[in-house]
């Protein structure tokens, strides 16, 4: 079955497969390099976003990848593809860890087409803070989420997703005050 998504013809495996042997991209070694010199183009500092075999083969299957930075650079590598590719951010995962939150905050940086510099200078904070939120090793205060909401334009998403963090960050402590104001017969006991 031949289908046609944006005007490029596909055999029913994937629009990315029609797109990369229309640009002769036929080894994945080619592929890599392409992928690579684009990426470094969106953002200097990319590193680590080169795809392994097996992920180009799903790729070619249809599968798009979830990685926000990785759908950017296979838009800028192929505008064609700017349709099949959702640019939202995803948190729903991000309540449950700094490193998920992290992500998110990754993910909306890149949506907006800025870098960790720009969005430290914006919040009047060093990039290192933004660097270390991204990986999850820091979590900045509620400020820093609501500043960078604002300079990303995620429209709440940001703080949003730390507000239902920090509230489940207080729902175990919470829990361990009313565990030990009901063994103490009323009185709130001292938690160590």
């Amino acid at each position: 079955m031949t289908v046609t998504v944006n005007a490029v013809v596909c055999d029913g495996r994937g629009p990315l497969r029609a797109l990369v042997q229309q640009r002769n991209l036929t080894s994945y070694r080619e592929f890599r390099r392409e992928f690579d010199r684009v990426a470094r183009r969106l953002d200097r500092n990319a590193s680590g976003h080169v795809p392994a075999p097996a992920t180009v083969q799903l790729w070619m299957a249809g599968q798009l990848p979830r990685d926000m930075f990785r759908r950017r650079v296979l838009e800028a590598m192929f505008p064609e593809l700017a349709g099949l590719v959702p640019q939202q951010i995803d948190v729903a995962a991000a309540p449950g860890s700094p490193r998920a939150l992290g992500e998110a905050l990754k993910q909306a940086r890149t949506v907006a087409g800025v870098s960790q510099g720009e969005l430290a200078r914006e919040c009047l904070l060093d990039r290192t803070v933004v660097s270390k939120a991204e990986a999850g090793q820091r979590m900045p205060s509620r400020r820093f989420w609501a500043e960078a909401d604002i300079a990303l334009a995620a429209d709440g998403v940001l703080v949003g997703a730390y507000d239902r963090w920090a509230q489940a960050q207080d729902a175990p402590r919470s829990s361990v005050r009313v565990l030990a104001r009901h063994r103490s017969g009323g009185r709130m006991a001292v938690v160590a």
